[in-house]
């Protein structure tokens, strides 16, 4: 735990000075890894709305977002294959009878 308190005292004292920098480069400045500056910003403890260009990957692609788990596009992509296989449910035919057990 002091580790995780000792790291986030790190890279909120750089960007104190350094609001805009990006992830990379409070990554290579403060020596801290990209996935617990991720789990920085994901718990708030970071926020997005104070240092405009921290970002982490989209858990799909991997493209750079501020917030969720995924970008927009592939939220619209899997939302999209999502209502096509619900189509394709209802379009089966639907078996008569019924279903007995022995």
């Amino acid at each position: 735990m002091r580790q995780v308190d000792d790291e986030f005292q790190k890279c909120y004292s750089f960007l104190r000075l350094n609001r805009k920098a990006t992830t990379e480069e409070l990554c290579s400045a403060t020596g801290v890894g990209i996935k617990q500056i991720t789990l920085f910003i994901k718990d708030n403890r970071l926020p997005v709305i104070d240092y405009p260009n921290l970002t982490y990957a989209c858990n799909s692609c991997g493209a750079p977002i501020r917030r969720h788990q995924i970008c927009v596009p592939c939220g619209m992509r899997i939302t999209a294959e999502v209502n096509e296989l619900k189509e394709k449910e209802a379009k089966k035919p639907k078996g008569t009878g019924y279903y007995s057990r022995r």
